[in-house]
């Protein structure tokens, strides 16, 4: 057993008079609590054994979805004890525990999912799903954490993504992800707000809440719920795929203290993948959807206009220039002046080149997907000068 995994007391045993009457020591080790009783002369009169948490766990003897979640969302820094064990409940709750201590420092719930179906091709499909729920010992809420995995299941004789037929049943791992949420309350009045503040949202995009009719400022803020999710369709080599996609979301919920005690839903702040900004209001109404124009990964007109830019979009003038006239105003060059004022429009990228398009105030604007297609295929056709089937391409 490892140092430091053994607590172990010794006390006097008082009574009503205040004499002593014997003396009491507790062992605590490997989840039980052995109480020992002894008279004046040291001589044991009784010994207890209570289980208080039966068979502790590492956490590399934990199942890989939990170990996933814990690491995900930081549960070493989240719970911060020496001697880290797990005990599993009946019920499926897990214990946060140290060994060689009975108390009880976090309660994990989880829930965990799998259905299955049979898609378009005729092929079985298993979504998996799980989730882990994070408090203190007291059942107050840290935050959540999960993922999910989807698998595919080819027999001999499916058709494949690139052309080919399986030649034997397996199954592929097609998509995975993860998500973690977590709360974050303000600090104390005179507290060091240095870590908090590096949470606020940029103040535009907070100001476009209202709250009681003023603007939402980050002094109003006393707790905050962030969210992240992340989302792989994973290279199959070429089963259902040839490439990998990735894409990550993240969300803040913003909360006030309420006159009467207790957290206030304020609004919400979602960022996409694509760099577009989602804002909803306390109604879960979405007031305004935007760019944080501080973001690193913003595109100018010239970066996706000109030839020799590692971001050039072949095309994207001559169709803009060729549907002008259905754009909004906001959108388009102003002829009679000798700048574009196109170079005033801000835009973000997708990583399948699709693009977002804003105004210099972050204003969204437009979308702009685009696809293109090759085809071809050989055939027998007639040819009625020869009377004869002939190949070619046709």
């Amino acid at each position: 057993m490892a140092d430091g995994s053994t607590t172990q007391t010794f006390n006097k045993i008082i009574d009503d008079l205040e004499q002593l009457t014997g003396y009491e020591s507790v062992v605590i080790e490997n989840g039980k609590r052995i109480t020992s009783k002894y008279d004046l002369n040291f001589e044991v009169t009784s010994t207890e054994t209570v289980v208080v948490f039966s068979d502790l766990k590492e956490i590399e003897d934990m199942t890989s979805e939990f170990q996933s979640a814990w690491d995900t969302i930081d549960g070493n820094a989240l719970y911060n004890i020496t001697e880290l064990k797990f005990a599993v409940r009946d019920d499926g709750t897990i214990l946060v525990v140290s060994e060689g201590s009975d108390e009880i420092f976090g309660r994990i719930n989880n829930w965990t999912g799998e259905n299955t179906w049979t898609d378009w091709n005729g092929r079985e499909v298993t979504n998996t799903n799980y989730s882990y729920n994070f408090h203190d010992g007291d059942w107050n809420y840290f935050g959540s954490s999960g993922g999910y995995s989807r698998e595919l299941a080819f027999e001999v004789g499916d058709k494949r993504w690139d052309g080919e037929t399986a030649t034997e049943a397996e199954k592929i791992s097609d998509e995975s992800g993860t998500h973690v949420n977590y709360r974050v309350d303000a600090p104390e009045l005179d507290a060091d707000s240095t870590s908090w503040d590096l949470l606020a949202p940029e103040v535009g995009l907070l100001a476009r809440i209202k709250y009681d009719d003023e603007a939402l400022a980050w002094s109003d803020i006393t707790q905050i719920s962030i969210g992240s999710n992340s989302w792989s369709q994973l290279d199959t080599n070429g089963a259902t795929r040839d490439e990998a996609f990735t894409s990550s979301d993240r969300s803040v919920e913003l909360y006030v203290q309420h006159e009467g005690g207790g957290q206030v839903y304020v609004g919400r702040i979602e960022y996409r993948s694509d760099g577009l900004v989602e804002i909803y209001n306390n109604n879960w109404e979405r007031v305004a959807r935007t760019v944080d124009l501080k973001s690193d990964n913003l595109l100018e007109w010239s970066e996706l206009t000109v030839s020799t830019s590692p971001d050039y979009v072949e095309g994207l003038k001559a169709a803009w220039n060729e549907v002008g006239k259905y754009l909004p105003s906001a959108m388009l060059d102003d002829s009679t002046t000798d700048a574009d004022e196109r170079e005033g429009l801000v835009f973000t990228q997708n990583q399948w080149g699709d693009l977002n398009v804003f105004s210099d105030t972050g204003d969204f604007l437009a979308r702009i997907d685009s696809w293109e297609h090759d085809h071809y295929w050989e055939t027998d056709y007639w040819n009625e000068e020869t009377r004869t089937y002939s190949e070619g391409y046709k």
